[in-house]
């Protein structure tokens, strides 16, 4: 979905919304799971992906501008 999303843009609301479910689900079973070390790199690119996520999501269903 997230190249698709790239490609067009409007499925790029839709598209935040699923990272967001995916990223936050796994955060939450790595937590669940008592933090496995195995798992610790992945879980530190959920965290730093988070906050480019919100911009992308913030920008994706931001009116259009300009015309």
């Amino acid at each position: 979905i997230c190249v698709l999303a790239a490609l067009r843009s409007y499925v790029r609301p839709l598209a935040s919304v699923v990272v967001a479910i995916s990223m936050i689900y796994f955060l939450w079973l790595y937590a669940a799971a008592g933090q496995p070390a195995a798992l610790r790199q992945i879980a530190i690119a959920d965290l730093a992906g988070l906050p480019f996520l919100v911009i992308a999501a913030w920008l994706a269903f931001a009116p259009v501008r300009g015309g």
